[in-house]
């Protein structure tokens, strides 16, 4: 097992286990993004194990996974304790080369935002920034539209991403706080680049791209990158945070198109493990369009199942096409 540190590099990739879907190819359950990754920057071989610290953090995870699950519902950690010859491992990476530029992708195991802004995933976090000494860190990873014109498949780059917590952390100093900046991507860096036409399916109509034909269904589209001024909103889980219809209660909304370019689980650890200065970019693959609030609808459990399903019709996409920008990003770096 690799116990040593990461060897320096001039850019690091940090992405996280996403529920792993199964391939309609093989048939097997792989994690959509790192798949994308690997086959995006040419990442052939095997991946490497990382367990440098996992016994203390997966101990730390462990034990406020038992305080958490009986305070809040929406503060489920996922630890995933696999092992690799007997041992447990936090994460897994990979290097390249690419333009002349040294890269480290790194795969964590772990959701990198299930213990919120605190210990001990921002530890790791600071620990692989530490040992890899990047000049530039990207993030890639898939998460839910937040307003009524994103598609399934859409990109979203930014160079921002703020905290937008719920449940017991709602109150935390650090929630609200946009973590980033120091880097702006620019638009026309992927004018070449060509994704997959896609079409939502029929049936109910969830999203607002919906038009009243039997059974409705929304006209096919072409994904496309959308560059953002606005962070990235991070959130326990995308599936709560849809796009919602207006309501006469200004305090019953969901809808963060507002404020924030996409919603995902993992971004924002990572912009504060880069501070103020360490240039970081946020690529979000919509595995789901902003999902609309049904009005019989009382508990959100049609909306959630309604994200939930169109997840899995797109993660797969979705991350392809994330792979695909962070590959003109890292071209570009």
């Amino acid at each position: 097992m690799a116990a040593d540190p990461l060897t320096p590099a001039d850019i690091l990739i940090i992405t996280a286990a996403d529920e792993f879907l199964r391939d309609p190819a093989s048939g097997n359950y792989i994690d959509p993004v790192w798949e994308a990754l690997r086959q995006a920057l040419g990442m052939s071989g095997r991946s490497q194990s990382y367990s440098r610290g996992s016994t203390e953090f997966l101990a730390e995870l462990r034990a406020h996974k038992l305080h958490l699950d009986e305070r809040d519902r929406y503060w489920r950690l996922h630890p995933r304790l696999r092992t690799w010859r007997g041992e447990f491992f936090i994460g897994r990476y990979h290097r390249a080369t690419i333009n002349g530029r040294s890269v480290c992708a790194f795969g964590a195991e772990l959701r990198l935002n299930t213990d919120g802004p605190t210990m001990p995933v921002l530890r790791l976090l600071n620990q692989l920034v530490r040992e890899a000494a990047p000049r530039f860190v990207l993030y890639v990873g898939i998460g839910g539209g937040v307003r009524a014109e994103h598609q399934a498949g859409e990109v979203v780059v930014t160079g921002h991403a703020r905290f937008d917590l719920r449940g017991e952390l709602e109150s935390s100093p650090i929630n609200g706080q946009t973590m980033g900046g120091a880097w702006t991507p620019d638009p026309g860096a992927f004018v070449g680049l060509e994704f997959a036409e896609l079409q939502e399916p029929a049936l109910l109509p969830p999203s607002p791209h919906y038009h009243a034909d039997d059974p409705p269904q929304p006209p096919p589209h072409t994904p496309r990158v959308r560059v953002d001024p606005l962070p990235v909103l991070t959130r326990p889980e995308i599936m709560e945070p849809l796009f919602d219809v207006p309501s006469p209660d200004p305090t019953d909304r969901d809808y963060r198109g507002d404020i924030g370019s996409a919603i995902d689980m993992d971004a924002a650890p990572i912009g504060a493990a880069c501070g103020e200065h360490l240039p970081c970019a946020f690529v979000i693959g919509l595995a789901s369009p902003a999902i609309r609030r049904f009005p019989y609808d009382y508990q959100g459990s049609l909306r959630s199942a309604w994200a939930q399903h169109m997840i899995e019709l797109f993660a797969a996409h979705a991350a392809r096409n994330a792979a695909a920008a962070a590959r003109v990003i890292i071209e570009d770096a």
